[in-house]
């Protein structure tokens, strides 16, 4: 029998993986340094698409009680008053891609509830990661230091991570470095700008507000971290008392993307792989990605080590995406905090505030992933169609109208095991509404992966010739 999976850090990343790799029985091990979870307000925003893997992952329940729809995202004219641009996610097939605010520690609380029932993971609290000896771990824990021999060790231990600096792996900084002053508290006055992200622009004293439930968060751009603002100058900007401070600090944030995501069988993921500052929200969001491209491969090379080089498609999927957003991220901080004037002027004589449609960002190059389609996306939100479609989550499914050979389905089959094969014609209902959503007109096989991207579209004598890590005998 295979060494367990080690994840190294507990928060949403490290916690989603190992309850994707329980789906396809691969056991885990989750350690974590701190004796319980901090508590205390974090991540907020969440996108469409990762609604979407949350839904397939088994959070639905979660999901449509404990998450709130945003408006999008506004850059306003500090020193006028003037909305001068408005950002709203949108995604392929004429889908509103939509953003949400949540509640990181309920999220939390849901995935530890569903870890802590599983039989295939087991999750220890006050153990830290101190030495890295091959396949072998040396764990530091309140009982003593243990050796614990793994498979795979996956890095989501945040971005000051224990597992790079033990192997030395080295991080490409971008130049911009900033800290912030975040004050999260409870009202019980009405927020008028509930359900949205106002960020109000300025050379100096620059800030964010935003706010959904009773809950409102403010942060502040520092200039000098000694001259904080007061609770008055709080209040003057929420424009809401303040009844209970929930917390109340100052962070730095810059934005950094590793070198090296995987050595041998160690791996980053999450915020050990790549930060960024928090102007869109896209942190956690790129972190639950991760999970979920890299989790089934894991699963994969775990149980058929036929397949042990798909690894080296996390990567090179993730490093686009991820740059994509950090660059986003880094435009909209200069929108935030630098000069304006030259800028703003213009924009406010339009007299109307420019509207941007940012569509989803594509994932990166490989030959199992074509980029025209998102599936995730389409079932964010509760329908019939989305518990079909969670149906499918963890299995490959082929839709086609060619005739198989038995000879090319049992290849396949045997080349994925243990993962599960589903079979639909074209015709079939699920197809159809699958294709639909898809904006696909017609295809002559179109093959689904587990985390539900699309891995191939066209001629499955083409897919059998061509491909790399799935290369397929041609019957």
């Amino acid at each position: 029998m295979n060494d367990p999976v080690l994840i190294v850090g507990a928060g949403p990343v490290g916690l989603l993986t190992a309850l994707i790799l329980d789906k396809f029985q691969v056991p885990s091990i989750i350690i974590e340094k701190r004796r319980s979870l901090p508590g205390i307000p974090r991540a907020i925003h969440l996108d469409g698409e990762v609604m979407g893997i949350l839904r397939m992952v088994g959070l639905g329940s979660y999901i449509d009680a404990k998450t709130y729809y945003s408006e999008g995202l506004y850059l306003i004219n500090k020193k006028s008053n003037n909305t001068f641009l408005e950002a709203k996610l949108k995604y392929t097939n004429r889908f509103d891609g939509s953003s949400y605010f949540f509640d990181q520690n309920e999220l939390e609380a849901e995935l530890i509830q569903k870890v802590n029932s599983s039989d295939y993971i087991s999750f220890r609290y006050g153990n830290e990661l101190t030495e890295l000896i091959n396949n072998e771990a040396n764990i530091k824990s309140q009982e003593g230091e243990y050796i614990q021999k793994f498979s795979y060790l996956i890095g989501t231990d945040g971005a000051n991570s224990m597992v790079a600096r033990l192997l030395d792996i080295k991080y490409t900084k971008y130049p911009f470095a900033k800290s912030n002053y975040k004050v999260d508290f409870v009202t019980e006055d009405k927020i008028n700008y509930l359900n949205r992200i106002e960020k109000f622009c300025s050379t100096n004293d620059s800030y964010v507000r935003m706010g959904f439930k009773n809950r409102v968060r403010v942060e502040f751009t520092c200039q000098n971290t000694e001259e904080l603002p007061s609770r008055e100058k709080i209040e003057q900007v929420a424009e809401v008392k303040i009844k209970r401070v929930l917390h109340a600090d100052i962070y730095n944030f810059e934005a950094k993307i590793v070198t090296e995501w995987i050595r041998n069988n160690i791996i980053l993921a999450g915020d050990s792989a790549h930060t960024m500052p928090p102007y869109i929200g896209e942190g956690l969001c790129s972190g639950i990605r991760d999970a979920n491209n890299l989790a089934w491969k894991v699963a994969l090379s775990y149980h058929n080590k036929e397949n042990l080089n798909l690894l080296e498609t996390y990567p090179r999927e993730r490093i686009p995406n991820v740059k994509k957003y950090i660059g986003l991220t880094l435009l909209t901080g200069f929108l935030f905090t630098t000069r304006l004037k030259y800028l703003l002027k213009p924009l406010e004589l339009l007299n109307t505030p420019l509207k941007i449609t940012q569509k989803a960002l594509n994932s990166g190059e490989t030959n199992i992933i074509d980029r025209s389609f998102n599936l995730p996306v389409l079932v964010s939100k509760p329908s019939k169609f989305a518990s079909e479609i969670e149906k499918l989550y963890g299995k490959f499914t082929l839709i086609t109208s060619e005739e198989l050979s038995d000879e090319l389905l049992g290849y396949l089959i045997k080349k994925v095991e243990p993962m599960e094969v589903v079979i639909f014609r074209e015709n079939e209902n699920i197809s159809r509404e699958i294709l639909n959503k898809l904006g696909i007109k017609k295809v002559r096989s179109l093959i689904i992966r587990p985390d539900l991207y699309v891995l191939f579209k066209g001629n499955l004598i083409d897919f059998a010739s061509s491909n790399k890590y799935f290369k397929l005998p041609v019957y």
